[in-house]
C-alpha cells in the first residue's frame, strides 16, 4: 500500500503502538494498515498489541518492531500487560479494536494520539436486522480510516499479505 502523503518526520520518529486484540482474521486483516505505517514512516518503530495466541499474525511483518503479548488472563495479566506496553512510550495508538481492553490499557498512555477504529455497530445490526441495505466498508478499509488523520491515504487498490514465518504458517 503507499499513500499520497506521509507523516510529518519529527527529530525522532514517533514510536507507534497498535492495538487489537482478537480474533486472528481481524489480526491478520491490520497487515495493510502496517504496510501503510512502514511506507509513511519507515523509521518510526511499530508495536503491536494483541493477546499471545495471535501474535504470529503479525510478529514478521517488516513493520513490526516488537509484539507486546497478552499473556494470561485476568487482572494480573491484564496489569503486566499494560506495564510492558507503558514502558514503550508511544506517542501515537492505534486502537483497532474499540473495546473495554483497549480503552483500559489506553487509559494509562496518557500523553498519546489516539486514533480508534470505528465499528459502525449500530449500522452493522441495522444491516443484519434487515433495517438497512446500505453495505457497509470492508474491515480493512475501516483499519486504513483510521490513518486518514496522519495524512496516510491508501490506494485505491490495497495489496494483502500476510507475513509469517515459516514455523507459524500451519498456524496461520
Amino acid at each position: 500500500m503507499a499513500q499520497t502523503e506521509t507523516m510529518p518526520e519529527k527529530s525522532a520518529p514517533p514510536k507507534i503502538l497498535v492495538m487489537r486484540y482478537s480474533s486472528l482474521g481481524d489480526v491478520a486483516l491490520t497487515n495493510p494498515l502496517l504496510d501503510g505505517l512502514q511506507a509513511a514512516s519507515p523509521r518510526s518503530p511499530i508495536f503491536y498489541a494483541t493477546k499471545s495466541q495471535y501474535a504470529a499474525t503479525v510478529q514478521s511483518h517488516p513493520a513490526v518492531t516488537r509484539v507486546l503479548a497478552l499473556r494470561g488472563k485476568g487482572l494480573f495479566g491484564l496489569l503486566d500487560h499494560i506495564n510492558e506496553v507503558r514502558a514503550e512510550k508511544p506517542d501515537v495508538v492505534l486502537d483497532l479494536h474499540d473495546s473495554l481492553r483497549s480503552h483500559i490499557v489506553g487509559f494509562f498512555l496518557r500523553g498519546a494520539k489516539f486514533l480508534v477504529y470505528d465499528k459502525e455497530a449500530l449500522e452493522r445490526r441495522m444491516l443484519v436486522h434487515k433495517l438497512t441495505q446500505k453495505p457497509s466498508m470492508h474491515t480493512i478499509q475501516k483499519y486504513l480510516k483510521v490513518l486518514e488523520p496522519l495524512g496516510i491515504k491508501p490506494r485505491v487498490r490495497i495489496p494483502f499479505e500476510i507475513h509469517v514465518s515459516k514455523k507459524s504458517q500451519s498456524f496461520v
